[in-house]
């Protein structure tokens, strides 16, 4: 049953997608409920709203094509994903948080992108960083000057699973799966880049490889679901058309993420493990998967120049393989984290 809607602070938020601060999160009107339903909802409609108050639990939250199970209160739920260079996809953020005391905070948002050098590179000068600007041209980007980087709370995977059994295309090799994960770790590890940066780096988490079935936590349409505190990285079908893969993080509500997962889409695309001949709409996995390690860590989505630019910005071209090594800000993000 759906009843008046109401005018007030809440709404206006709601409206413009913003998140609500804690203050503004203290009591609704009985006719707060309105602009929810109980099985699905759009992430403005929930903004705002309590889960208790208005029966959210189990509410699939929507933003464009994105979909998140609704975290229980003191939980949150993350997702961010790679999308195809081109794609009409806008949305490719959206953060879920529910209070202690059952209010909702949603946003599609992402964290700021920096892009100054850090100090542990040199001294910074008014030109040494790349500006945020997608107009630079193409023929004069360079990842090795580009120091764009967002970086959100480290999470230190312990182990990292690889269903490498079941859902995989039929080209890609058990194997060669678990090589292109093991090997996108590494990258992390190791802090491989082909721009002269050297530094010891202490990313933590191993790659574990077998027979394992772990699903990643989405749903049957490709969203997040519920966490069950295992780390997995596997195929499977995202429903939304663009989307190459995503990353689901699960964290407290305001801190500590505690599980996070990685689907590869396998709906709408061919997976390559090499870019030799490579042509029409085939994507390289390993560059990809780097990628995704690069969320599951702790990483954001750096800015978008086209073409060859950093591993973690949020489009990819066909047959491209640059992501594959790290350029200068996929390498200060990892460098400036806590134990880093």
């Amino acid at each position: 049953m759906r009843l008046a809607p109401f005018v007030s602070a809440l709404s206006v938020a709601a409206l413009l997608g913003t998140p609500l601060s804690v203050a503004d999160l203290t009591s609704l009107p009985s006719d707060a409920c309105a602009s929810a339903t109980v099985a699905v909802a759009d992430a403005t409609a929930v903004n705002g709203l309590n889960i208790n108050q208005c029966g959210l639990g189990g509410t699939t939250v929507t933003a464009g094509g994105i979909e998140v199970l609704m975290p229980a209160a003191g939980q949150a739920v993350t997702v961010e994903e790679l999308v195809e260079a081109g794609s009409s996809v806008v949305t490719a953020y959206l953060h879920v948080e529910v209070s202690d005391d059952g209010f909702v905070s949603a946003t599609t948002t992402p964290p700021p992108v920096e892009s100054t050098i850090p100090l542990e590179y040199g001294a910074i000068t008014a030109t040494s960083a790349r500006p945020h600007s997608v107009l630079v041209e193409a023929a004069a980007y360079s990842r090795c000057t580009d120091y764009s980087r967002s970086t959100s709370a480290w999470y230190s995977p312990s182990t990292i699973y690889v269903n490498s059994t079941e859902r995989r295309p039929s080209n890609i090799t058990k194997t060669a799966f678990e090589g292109v994960v093991t090997g996108g770790m590494g990258v992390w590890k190791n802090g491989t880049n082909n721009c002269g940066i050297a530094r010891a780096l202490h990313v933590p988490g191993a790659v574990a490889v077998g027979s394992y079935t772990y699903d990643a936590n989405f749903t049957s349409t490709g969203g997040c679901g519920t966490a069950d505190n295992r780390d997995v990285v596997d195929f499977g079908p995202i429903a939304d058309s663009g989307v190459l893969a995503r990353t689901c993080t699960w964290s407290t509500a305001g801190g500590a993420p505690y599980d996070k997962d990685i689907r590869i889409d396998t709906s709408t695309r061919s997976w390559v493990t090499t870019t030799t001949g490579c042509s029409g709409t085939k994507y390289d996995l390993r560059s990809v998967v780097t990628h995704e390690l690069g969320h599951m860590l702790a990483l954001g989505h750096a800015t978008e120049f086209g073409g060859n630019d950093l591993t973690m910005s949020p489009n990819s071209a066909p047959c491209n393989s640059s992501a594959r090594t790290l350029g200068a800000g996929d390498v200060s993000s990892i460098y400036v984290q806590p134990g880093g």
